[in-house]
């Protein structure tokens, strides 16, 4: 955890955060817990349209003003909004009202005040930068992205592994709400323990410890208890083999005030074991197939239970994994046949993705010029909209293919 020290005071002239809502007291909790200069705005005397312009707007999400200060965030779309409040006890309902009402992040007053202070600092310098204030309303700042495998053998694991270390490297430059923390995998595939072995990676800090008392992750202890590749990506794993029962909202929270980017692996639960709560909050669900006949009456399945859980199609996208030109039916006509969006098209590679397994490494270290690494650094900006589109992705015919199948997906 973070050791208490004395924050870095805030540079005049950046604008005093406004706490906006009917009570002053989590205004006085910043002030006195860390230090900080925060004015509070009584939103029964002030109507939302006459707050400054380039001010961060703090709305008070604890208990039990957090339907009110949904309401405001509704009035407010369009501005730079913060939730504060805490992820313990009865709060966590107030967590996750500000999760769905699309917050651009989120204070912990459990925090310590150095962490507060660093990151209303970070939040000032994001909405004072014309670059970010473009794309400030992208809900929230860290995406939650879950690839669903609809069966088992589809190599989703593999695709998780090899694809969040990209997204790691590629994130490593942008803005991060933790500096160097860029990308989380969390294991939640069948069998579990997968990505741990592609990743070479262990740790004794688990999923279930996260879930138990999220209050208590920051970036210090996440850094210390939660195993890191080479590439930046963090891993968290279950002890178990199952992710039945899981409420992960509270922890959702704070891997998304933590990490720019969560990546799931959820590969081949039944929709009986699947966590509902995580699939409901997620910005995106990945729904990963192959082009076989069984893989495609799976993927109905899984579509139907996918729609049932979040209510619709919002956030669902197709990927096609182990896909032969020479064989079976073509893409984008499976995503039009189940009315989808095709994200991404994933050669098969089983033989060089073995080879490096074998080799204890990662295609992007044994094999760097692999197609498979093409079509997955194509699929990388839809996972982050601060990764921009690969220039080059390789050479040679599949290459360009897979660029030309990228374009026309996104039309």
């Amino acid at each position: 955890m973070s050791a208490l020290r004395s924050p870095t005071p805030m540079t005049a002239p950046t604008p005093v955060p406004i706490l906006y809502g009917p009570d002053e007291l989590p205004a006085q909790r910043l002030r006195t817990r860390a230090g900080l200069e925060v004015r509070w705005l009584d939103s029964r005397g002030h109507p939302a349209e006459t707050l400054p312009e380039d001010t961060l707007i703090l709305l008070d999400f604890s208990h039990p003003g957090a339907a009110e200060a949904a309401r405001l965030a509704r009035d407010l779309s369009g501005r730079a909004l913060v939730a504060v409040g805490t992820t313990s006890g009865e709060n966590a309902q107030g967590v996750i009202a500000a999760l769905r009402a699309g917050v651009r992040d989120f204070i912990d007053l459990d925090a310590s005040a150095a962490d507060i202070a660093l990151q209303l600092r970070r939040l000032h310098a994001d909405i004072a930068s014309p670059h970010v204030r473009s794309v400030a309303m992208t809900p929230p700042r860290g995406r939650v992205v879950v690839v669903l495998g609809v069966r088992a053998g589809l190599g989703t694991s593999t695709l998780v592994a090899h694809l969040g270390a990209l997204a790691a490297s590629a994130l490593h430059t942008r803005p991060s709400p933790s500096g160097d923390l860029t990308a989380l995998l969390i294991d939640l595939g069948q069998p579990v323990g997968d990505l741990g072995l592609y990743l070479d990676l262990r740790g004794d800090f688990g999923l279930e410890q996260a879930l138990r008392g999220p209050e208590r992750l920051d970036a210090t202890l996440v850094r210390s208890a939660m195993p890191r590749h080479a590439s930046g990506a963090g891993l968290l794993a279950p002890a178990q083999a199952s992710a039945e029962g899981l409420d992960p909202l509270p922890l959702l929270v704070k891997l998304r005030a933590l990490y720019p980017l969560t990546l799931v692996d959820l590969a081949g639960p039944s929709h009986r074991h699947w966590p509902t709560g995580l699939l409901r909050e997620a910005d995106a669900v990945w729904l990963l197939a192959d082009p076989a006949v069984g893989s495609l009456v799976a993927l109905d399945a899984a579509l139907a239970a996918l729609r049932a859980t979040r209510g619709g199609d919002t956030g669902v996208g197709l990927v096609i994994a182990r896909h032969d030109q020479d064989a079976g039916l073509p893409p984008p006509q499976i995503a039009a046949r189940f009315g989808l969006p095709l994200l991404g098209v994933i050669p098969e590679r089983l033989r060089t993705l073995r080879a490096a397994s074998n080799l204890g490494q990662l295609l992007q270290d044994a094999y760097p010029r692999d197609p498979y690494l093409a079509a997955l650094r194509l699929l990388l900006p839809h996972l982050h909209p601060f990764i921009a589109p690969p220039g080059n992705t390789g050479s040679g015919r599949l290459s360009r293919l897979l660029a030309r199948l990228h374009a026309w997906t996104r039309r």
